[in-house]
């Protein structure tokens, strides 16, 4: 590394310092907005130390921010899945990749919490944070559809300055360099990203999100990112982004209106049923697309029941302490028997979280993920019709994320672009419940399961 980019980086660290702990909370949170998509990777330096972490951890280290969310049980959980991971350290191939998973869940309950205290304060700050998040789904988007249009245009971006700082000169040496990605597809788009599957889940995360958004705020114009975003899920190509384009946005309808009368007795079957459903219709379209572009899918029933199985195989010799990060990487090939060809993932968070971190990580996601879906579906009872359609929609955003991370080899928050639209959803719920709120007329909240209270 040269002494320019050296000088260059203390300069800027500087600057970012200066910046963080001189502006506001608001203000924080507002460039943590303009910067989540984009990311800015400097050159030589891996993803993980984009200028969005970086500039999340100095939120974390700048004084005058309202710390009570971080009280709530949803950071509580993800404070002790942070502390897991990093303990996990001592027993990983990888330690490096276990310290930067610990930053990056607490970096998700630092957003959560910073977002939890706008709303408190400022709801329309908080409107203003989506709007500067907006922009960057709406280019991400327009990029998806520019690049199906045309993979040529696609290629350039990717072998260009531009896509270095975006993508980051680590993740495209790789992409070029033997370890492709399925944007090499022609049939598929990734915009900012290189895999199309990871790009959908944003997208369609994102439509979920600004749906509740703008139903909450009363803000128009956040349908209609909504509507881009979610059009831009299908010119990705991704499988599993199209099923959960015709699942989620009827979840977020149903709810709602299922929670409200005696159909409330219906939801946790449509809840629970949501996942199979999800891997039946991507068999059916797994079925129907020629086999050459699902080959190489780890979503299709086959593969997924190998990953199963040889996960079954190694949790019976490592029940407790899992394999640690890098471990399922080095052991994966040995239980599965060679069967698939080579190394696949997880596909599947909670898999992910026994291996990297062991079984008590994984017991703590698992009620994470279930606080989180039970508050929002309480919510829906519990508020005015159309404020029930907001958490309604909010619930559709993690169903979504956390089916995906089912289904692709991502985390329990998608991505460290992908990372502050839970958190902003994650920090109404802790608002609200910090806040309480007063039952509709129409529910009967004794008929619902408790939620997670702080």
């Amino acid at each position: 590394m040269s002494l320019g980019i050296i000088l260059a980086g203390i300069l800027g660290a500087g600057l970012g310092c200066f910046i963080a702990f001189s502006c506001s909370p608001y203000k924080r949170l507002a460039i943590a907005g303009a910067i989540a998509v984009p990311q800015f990777i400097l050159p030589g330096l891996p993803e993980s130390t984009s200028v969005f972490q970086l500039w999340v951890l100095l939120m974390a280290l700048a004084p005058g921010w309202e710390r009570a969310g971080l009280r709530s049980i949803y950071a509580k959980l993800l404070i002790l899945l942070a502390i897991l991971s990093a303990l996990a350290a001592l027993w990983s191939p990888l330690p490096v990749i276990a310290m930067i998973n610990a930053a990056q869940i607490a970096s998700l309950a630092i957003l959560a919490a910073y977002a939890a205290a706008l709303f408190k304060e400022n709801p329309d700050g908080m409107a203003k944070i989506f709007g500067w998040l907006g922009a960057g789904v709406v280019v991400q988007s327009l990029l998806v559809i520019l690049f199906r249009l045309r993979p040529d245009v696609e290629m350039s971006f990717l072998r260009s300055a531009v896509g270095r700082i975006l993508i980051g000169t680590e993740k495209l040496g790789n992409f070029f360099g033997g370890s492709p990605d399925n944007v090499f597809d022609v049939t598929k788009s990734g915009g900012v990203w290189v895999n199309a599957n990871t790009a959908s889940m944003f997208l369609g995360v994102a439509a979920c999100a600004f749906v509740a958004a703008a139903i909450r705020f009363q803000k128009n114009p956040f349908f209609l990112v909504a509507l881009i975003a979610a059009s831009a899920v299908v010119p990705t190509g991704s499988k599993s982004g199209l099923t959960l384009l015709l699942m989620m946005p009827l979840i977020g309808l149903l709810v709602p209106l299922l929670a409200r009368g005696s159909g409330r007795l219906w939801i946790p079957p449509v809840i629970a049923i949501a996942y199979p459903a999800f891997l039946l219709f991507k068999h059916i379209l797994d079925e129907r697309i020629p086999e050459s572009l699902v080959s190489d899918s780890a979503s299709s029933l086959g593969t997924r029941g190998v990953i199963w199985e040889a996960a079954g195989t190694l949790f019976v010799q490592n029940p407790f302490l899992g394999l640690g990060f890098g471990g399922w990487g080095e052991y994966f090939y040995w239980a599965s028997g060679g069967a698939l060809g080579r190394t696949y993932p997880p596909h599947n968070i909670f898999i992910a979280a026994w291996s990297d971190m062991g079984t008590v990580a994984a017991v703590v996601l698992v009620v994470f993920v279930a606080a989180v879906l039970l508050a929002h579906i309480r919510l829906t009872s519990q508020t005015p019709k159309r404020e029930s359609f907001a958490w309604g929609f909010g619930l559709a955003a993690f169903l979504w994320l956390f089916i995906h991370g089912m289904a692709d080899a991502v985390t329990f928050y998608g991505d460290l672009r992908t990372m502050l639209i839970p958190a902003l959803l994650l920090g109404l719920l802790m608002a609200q419940s910090r806040q309480g709120v007063a039952p509709s007329p129409d529910s009967n909240l004794s008929s619902l399961p408790a939620g997670a209270s702080t």
